[in-house]
């Protein structure tokens, strides 16, 4: 589990709704990605294997560059990452 969270101290009323607002988390684009770099390529093939008997597939990244290197893969989300 990989979670990031923010709090504001002291806001209350009126402000803290309208900093709920400007800190809203927007969609994600392909772009955004969370990359994993794994000890070598057996444990990135192994990875692999796992993430599809779960049920996720790769995707064709924006970047060339990550197809050379790792998969990449989206949750329901559309967040991506990359192994």
């Amino acid at each position: 589990h990989l979670e990031f969270t923010h709090q504001n101290q002291h806001a209350s009323g009126k402000d803290l709704a309208r900093i709920a607002e400007a800190e809203l988390c927007h969609a994600p684009t392909q772009e955004n990605l969370l990359v994993l770099y794994l000890q070598d390529r057996a444990e990135v093939e192994a990875r692999k294997t796992r993430m599809k008997e779960h049920g996720y597939r790769a995707v064709e990244p924006v970047k060339p560059y990550w197809n050379d290197y790792g998969y990449t893969f989206e949750d329901l989300e559309g967040w991506r990452f990359v192994l």
